[in-house]
């Protein structure tokens, strides 16, 4: 199956204290998925990784592991979209009360007809509003 992740659940297998019994699951079965994400992705997840070592729960040494790690599971990273495109996206946002970023995410599943994993609510909300099918790693 093929599956978008948002940061939000990169972050849910790397960081500590961060895994849930469905993050765990669907880590456990990450060999029968294929993931992606869009070209944001890289970012978002270093950025969550920096604000950790920033707020002193993990250190610079764990970052680099836990992208290696991340790198082990060959998710195919989207180029943008054309510029025309995050116009889509901005409506997107406001109609489903999204930042710019998780719209991003959830047009990316909707256009590539591909599940969410993801560990945001609003985000949650919008996919299933829009009949995405999602993986809810809260809990």
């Amino acid at each position: 199956m093929r599956i978008l992740l948002d940061a939000s659940a990169a972050i849910a297998w790397l960081a500590p204290g961060q895994r849930t019994a469905s993050s765990e699951a669907l880590l456990s079965e990450a060999h029968r998925h294929r993931f992606e994400a869009p070209h944001i992705f890289p970012a978002e997840v270093r950025n969550v990784l920096l604000k950790l070592e920033q707020r002193g729960r993990i250190d610079a040494f764990f970052t680099g592991q836990a992208l290696e790690g991340l790198a082990a599971y060959d998710i195919g990273i989207e180029a943008p979209p054309g510029l025309a495109v995050y116009d889509a996206i901005l409506d997107l946002a406001r109609r489903e009360r999204l930042s710019v970023y998780d719209a991003l995410y959830l047009w990316q599943a909707m256009r590539n007809g591909v599940a969410l994993a993801s560990r945001d609510a609003d985000l949650l909300s919008a996919a299933t509003a829009n009949s995405v099918a999602s993986f809810d790693l809260r809990s």
